[in-house]
């Protein structure tokens, strides 16, 4: 049992260190998609808005 040991040790700070990365890929692509995703969204309001105050225009 002493030459089994440490090898779960290690796989278990590898598997740490592998669920890290993850979480961290995951977050960053969260952020990002956040960003782009609010940016897509004020965009749009920003079309929107456009179109409205021209169609305001038109009609009146």
């Amino acid at each position: 049992s002493q030459v089994r040991f440490p090898l779960p040790i290690q796989g278990n700070a590898n598997q740490i260190i592998l669920m890290n990365s993850i979480i961290m890929k995951g977050m960053f692509t969260f952020v990002t998609g956040l960003h782009f995703a609010c940016n897509f969204l004020h965009h749009l309001y920003g079309i929107a808005y456009f179109l409205a105050t021209n169609c305001n225009t038109i009609i009146h």
